[in-house]
């Protein structure tokens, strides 16, 4: 068995560091009818990574900026 300098399972740190919770959450299974179901819940988890960017830019507002290279 691998161990750290402390004497600590090297196994025993990995697996404490894993977030069940959270790994459930991202690995959802289920049928199409439930997707379908949280869907029409959260129409927003359909949306894909680039709307997702455009989303989190937008909900920060636009500021404009006026350059004039006349001078």
């Amino acid at each position: 068995m691998i161990s750290t300098p402390g004497g600590t399972s090297l196994l025993h740190l990995i697996s404490e560091m894993q977030d069940q919770k959270q790994f459930r959450e991202l690995h959802w299974t289920g049928s199409f009818e439930d997707y379908l179901a949280l869907v029409s819940q959260r129409p927003s988890i359909t949306r894909n990574a680039f709307q997702r960017i455009y989303d989190m830019i937008m909900s920060h507002g636009i500021e404009e900026f006026f350059d004039d290279k006349s001078v």
